[in-house]
């Protein structure tokens, strides 16, 4: 997927520092409000994860494996959210997301 990007030091610090703290801060942080009951904050769970999801189908062309992936890493990213209620461990994650998958994009 990632052959067609240019590995520009610009895209290596908007896909590993600003896309990680941007995204956090809209899909969970805003998202989120930990005050609510556990349902209402499993359906903004899901709800987020699923706009996550769709905001990156541009990225990924419409492949579905990867676009479960994403489902998948935003529910994660929204249980850490809740379960911590500190953003700063979601942005962690985040990036160490991103550093993986761009590491594996060069070998």
């Amino acid at each position: 997927m990632l052959e067609s990007f240019s590995f520009s030091i610009l895209f290596i610090i908007n896909s590993l520092v600003i896309g990680p703290i941007y995204e956090e801060f809209i899909y969970r942080f805003i998202f989120i409000n930990n005050n609510w009951q556990v349902k209402v904050k499993l359906a903004a769970v899901i709800l987020s994860s699923l706009i996550f999801t769709f905001s990156h189908g541009v990225s990924v062309d419409g492949n579905i494996a990867m676009l479960v992936q994403f489902l998948m890493l935003g529910i994660g990213l929204g249980i850490i959210y809740i379960r911590t209620n500190n953003i700063f461990y979601c942005i962690c994650t985040h990036f160490f997301y991103n550093s993986f998958v761009l590491l594996m994009s060069l070998v």
